[in-house]
């Protein structure tokens, strides 16, 4: 049930011609990337993965939003969807940490008008978090 749920939003999407980005992390690559091929084949997705126990340094979603700072303002700024997936605990936080920098950072707001940014998109359903 939870795979289901967990690919529902981003393949209901899959039909919009807005760009979509999707930040998804696990542990492993090979155990927890189940719907690589499916997702490879949306023409309007770009795909950023992060897999925390796959090399000696961890790697997590917050970092790759951090990482692609210029590419996460530009398509937000301009409507995309923004979507993360992954771990539920601490996560949904950190990712909405990272884009808040983010946002700060290359939008060169404010931190109150860089909250109310996201919580914008958040209420306009661009902003969507798909954790477990």
């Amino acid at each position: 049930a939870v795979v289901s749920t967990q690919s529902t939003g981003i393949q209901s999407r899959a039909g919009t011609a807005q760009q979509l980005v999707l930040f998804f992390g696990c542990r492993h690559e090979n155990q927890d990337f189940l719907f690589m091929r499916e997702w490879q084949e949306i023409p309007n997705l770009t795909l950023f993965t992060a897999f925390s126990r796959d090399q000696k340094d961890k790697v997590y979603v917050q970092d790759r939003i951090r990482e692609q700072g210029v590419l996460v303002w530009r398509l937000v700024s301009e409507g995309a969807v923004f979507c993360v997936a992954g771990n539920s605990k601490n996560m949904p936080f950190q990712v909405k940490d990272a884009l808040m920098a983010v946002v700060q950072k290359h939008g060169n707001l404010s931190p109150e008008t860089s909250s109310n940014f996201i919580d914008k998109l958040i209420k306009a359903k661009l902003y969507q978090n798909e954790t477990w």
